[in-house]
Formats: C-alpha cells, sequence, structure tokens
C-alpha cells in the first residue's frame, strides 16, 4: 500500500491549491493570512473529490491524474475567463453568455479526456512535467506572497514630515469622534443619480451645531487613496509616493500594498497617542483599514474560530465567483428562492437570505448593526481622553439593510437598495450623535465624512458627505471647499497647539490613461 501511495501523482493537488494561493497574492492587503485556511481546506477536499472519482472511473492512477487535472484547471479558471470576456472591449458587442463559455468548457474537458484515453503513452512524462509545472507555480505564488509581507513594515519614523510642537492652549482635551462612512456622497450626488432627497438629515446635522462646507470633496476616488491622504495630513506625492508609478501598480493590490504600511502607522493616531489620547477602532472585513494595535477594537467576531469569520466567508465567495460556480452564484442570487432545492451543506457558500449567521452578507448585516450600536455607547464604555475611527461599513456594499434596519436578503435594483442604506444610515448617525453629545460637559469633536462617493457606473466619485462639530470653532475658518486632507490640520492647529498650515485644497484622479498618472478634478458646489 505504502508503494501504490508513493506512485500516486501529486500535481492536481497542487493545481487545486494554487488559486487560493493566486487569489491570496491577488488581494494580499484585503486578506489576513488565516482566512486562507477554509478555502484551502475546500480546495484540497474538492481536488480529492475529483481525482477519486476519475480514479474509480479511469483505473489508471496517470490517466486519471491528467483527466483530473484538467478538470480542476477547467473549473478554477472558469470565472476568470468569463469576466474577462464580459468586460473585454474586445467582446465588448458580442453577446457573451455562461451559456457560450459552458459550451466551450464542455467541449474542451471532452476533448482532453479522448486524447487522455485514447493515448498509447504511459504519460510519465506529462506526469512529470506537471509536477513541475505546479511546483513552479506554488513556488511563485509563496514568493510573491513573502515579497507583500516584507512590503507591509511600517515605515520608519523618520519618513514622517517634522510636526510642528505642541503649544500651551486654553481648551480642554476633548475627545474626538471620525466617523468615516464609507462610500456616503454629497446631497446633489444622491440626488442626481439616484433621486433622494437628503436635505433632512443634512438640516438636522445642522440645526445640532454642524458646519458642512458646500463645495467640498474628497481628495481621492477610493479608500486606500483617501484615508492615507487624511489620516497623514498630506497629499499622496508629498508623502513619497510618485503618481504615474501609482497609476502603474498592477490591480488594487498593487497600490494597497504600497499605501497600506503608512495607513496603518499614520500621522493622527501618532499624534494622539502622544498626546495621551486612547486609540479606540473598530474591526471590518478590509485588513488595510482595521488597525489591530489600538488600545482598544471593536469586533463583533472577537472569540470565534477562524473558520467562522466574515474575511473567511468573504475569501471563500471570491475564490468560487472565480470557478465553474460563477453560473450558479448568479443565479441564485438572482433568483434565492431556488436556494430551497439546493442541499443544506453547500447553502452556506451563497445563501443570502440566511439570518441564522452563516451566510457572509448576513455576518456583514451583524458587522455593521454592531459597529452602530458600539459607537452610540463607546462615551460610557471608554474612560479617559480618547480618539475614535469609527470606519462604517453601512452605505457600502453589499447592501445589508432594509429602510427599517431590518436583514436585506432579497435582491433588488442597486438604486434602490442604496436609498434604504443612507436613510436607515442617516436615522442611525442622529441617534448616535445625539447620544454622544449628551454625556459631555465640554462638547467632543466629531467628523462626520465619506472616502469617496458610491462607484456606481461613470459617475465621478468625488462629491462627499462632510460634516464638522467644531466646538468654540468661527464657521468661516471651514473653507466651502474643505477637504479631508486639511480636516486634522484644523484640529490640530485649533484644539492642540500646533500650527498646521493648510494644504491647498485639490481633488486628484489618478490613473494610468492620465498624463502623469493624474489630473485635479475641479471642486463643484451643492446647488
Amino acid at each position: 500500500m505504502r508503494a501504490k501511495l508513493s506512485q500516486v501523482p501529486l500535481y492536481p493537488f497542487l493545481l487545486g491549491v494554487y488559486p487560493v494561493l493566486m487569489l491570496w497574492q491577488q488581494n494580499f492587503t484585503q486578506v489576513p493570512a488565516f482566512v486562507i485556511f477554509r478555502s484551502l481546506l475546500l480546495a484540497i477536499s474538492v481536488s480529492a473529490a475529483v481525482y477519486v472519482a476519475f480514479w474509480v472511473i479511469i483505473r489508471d492512477l496517470r490517466k486519471s491524474s491528467a483527466v483530473a487535472s484538467l478538470f480542476l484547471l477547467l473549473f478554477f479558471s472558469y470565472g476568470h475567463v468569463f469576466d474577462l470576456l464580459r468586460n473585454s472591449r474586445l467582446t465588448a458587442n458580442l453577446p457573451i453568455q455562461h451559456r457560450h463559455v459552458l459550451l466551450l468548457w464542455v467541449c474542451l474537458f471532452i476533448l482532453g479526456v479522448v486524447l487522455v484515453l485514447r493515448t498509447k503513452s504511459d504519460l510519465r512524462n506529462l506526469t512529470r512535467i506537471g509536477g513541475q509545472v505546479s511546483i513552479f507555480l506554488i513556488a511563485v505564488s509563496l514568493v510573491s506572497l513573502a515579497y507583500e509581507a516584507v512590503g507591509q513594515a511600517p515605515p520608519a519614523e523618520e519618513t514622517y514630515p517634522n510636526d510642528p510642537p505642541a503649544q500651551n492652549t486654553q481648551s480642554p482635551k476633548r475627545d474626538v469622534y471620525y466617523i468615516l462612512v464609507d462610500s456616503y456622497p454629497r446631497q446633489d450626488w444622491l440626488a442626481e443619480h439616484i433621486g433622494q432627497d437628503n436635505r433632512e438629515f443634512l438640516a438636522r446635522l445642522e440645526s445640532l451645531g454642524f458646519v458642512l462646507p458646500a463645495c467640498t470633496q474628497s481628495n481621492y476616488d477610493n479608500t486606500v487613496y483617501s484615508m492615507t491622504a487624511t489620516l497623514n495630513m498630506d497629499y499622496l506625492d508629498h508623502l513619497g509616493f510618485s503618481y504615474p508609478d501609482l497609476a502603474a501598480s498592477p490591480g488594487e493590490n498593487g497600490y494597497k500594498t504600497r499605501l497600506t504600511p503608512l495607513l496603518h502607522a499614520n500621522r493622527v493616531m501618532r499624534l494622539f497617542r502622544s498626546a495621551g489620547y486612547k486609540i479606540v477602532t473598530f474591526e471590518t472585513p478590509y485588513p488595510f483599514v482595521d488597525f489591530p494595535d489600538s488600545d482598544i477594537v471593536y469586533d463583533v467576531e472577537a472569540g470565534e474560530g477562524i473558520f467562522d469569520k466574515l474575511e473567511g466567508l468573504n475569501f471563500q465567495y471570491w475564490l468560487m465567483r472565480t470557478s465553474l460556480m460563477l453560473p450558479v452564484i448568479e443565479r441564485l442570487e438572482r433568483s434565492p428562492e431556488l436556494l430551497d432545492r439546493v442541499p443544506p451543506i453547500l447553502q452556506q457558500f451563497v445563501d443570502p437570505r440566511d439570518s441564522g449567521g452563516a451566510s457572509r452578507k448576513y455576518k456583514q448585516y451583524r458587522q455593521n448593526l454592531f459597529a452602530l450600536q458600539s459607537l452610540e455607547q463607546v462615551p460610557q464604555a471608554v474612560a479617559g481622553n480618547k480618539f475614535v475611527y469609527a470606519h462604517l461599513l453601512s452605505t457600502h456594499p453589499p447592501f445589508t439593510f432594509n429602510l427599517d434596519g431590518s436583514y436585506r436578503a432579497e435582491p433588488s435594483s442597486v438604486e434602490e437598495a442604496f436609498k434604504d442604506q443612507v436613510a436607515y444610515t442617516n436615522q442611525r448617525l442622529l441617534g448616535i450623535v445625539e447620544t454622544i453629545l449628551s454625556q459631555y460637559k465640554d462638547p467632543p469633536i466629531i467628523i462626520i465624512q465619506g472616502d469617496h462617493a458610491l462607484f456606481y457606473g461613470d459617475s465621478p466619485r468625488f462629491r462627499i458627505l462632510n460634516a464638522y462639530f467644531l466646538p468654540e470653532t468661527e464657521r468661516d475658518l471651514l473653507a466651502s471647499g474643505m477637504t479631508p486632507a486639511n480636516t486634522f490640520r484644523l484640529v490640530f492647529s485649533k484644539y492642540f497647539g500646533r500650527d498646521y498650515p493648510l494644504l491647498v485644497d485639490q481633488s486628484v484622479q489618478i490613473g494610468g490613461h492620465l498624463e502623469d498618472g493624474h489630473q485635479i478634478v475641479p471642486a463643484t458646489c451643492v446647488p
């Protein structure tokens, strides 16, 4: 038995593992290491099941290995190929549908099986080459992952510009709440693109003492660019990055890998910590905006096993979407009632209706709800001076709230779902702000801000919600075009005795199709 097992070709198993490592490498800054174990176990199980099934049918180790490898190659590459065909300019005018690509995949598999079964070769060379190629692919992935990990080292302290010394100030040490509502657009964007009137919410904020600059825009149009600039109080090109280099970074993981270390070791949190403040943050499914070295981290999944965490389900979901499961997932997401016909053991992979806690969408709902509830409790729960960074995903896809705050499982249009997200978030934010303010004798500083507008078609993504509650600060200190890069420059100058000159407010679009890799987007004002 031992001798027979030693002759079993292992390259089909390695070909099953490779897609997991490749997907992790492509999303390294968004995926902590522990989340891949669930998907690795799934990939190895699928590979073993396919291997055994073809061995039972063919009864030849090398031929069954070749057929199993062909099946796994087609299985794990389907989603990549279909998305490439669906989004390519070359096929933009062709009605590419799943049935077309599935027919092609079936033909390729049948052709491959016929060639393997009819060959008179013992396939010894194919087995050797298959093993060498699979080992090479795994090795390249591991080296690339190691390179990405080295790039995540935090920057040295001296890479920060010199900070002006703190001067004595008569202002009391106020708590600071920075509420970042991901993908929350400005009122005119909402009215123009989804027909939503947000003026009542903004008026309520103003009645509470908030100031909302009329021409405000984000500095950049995605989260990593925006938050790196905001929390380091400067533009990316002033922080040592080149716009052409960022524009040329391959895929999202390219620029995220380069910016995340500076985002994690950001200037704002360092200054608050040096002033004796506790750093309070909230866990999200995205590691690049998580700060595990915070003094307090609110995490709804604290204590849960690594196989049950939302990040693992998210990663597994995207692995399945890159595979032959894509047409099944898309069909079930369009018609959830069909899930009743799916075996229960498989429903956890794709069931958006599951309110028992197993589905990735419900876990996202639970995390969003927990963040909103916890933010309201921070004033009483955390003693001493604190800087609270709450990165909320209640207006970020996947949309998990109905208008009344209950779990949204049914599919609906993006416009309708986003309207409900915004309306429910508005209601909760007003309650949260009122609760926070009621807990203080000396009112805290509260900033409610979007990082960019919703990714919606080709619409510009710079117009954002931007609201400031700044006690004892003259309204005219807030320029009408105030951008987030100046937010904490103003806060530290006004309340902490540090003289930070305000930067010129700019919105910068970065892209490889632009001259010098970027362009300045002119500010517009709310009509």
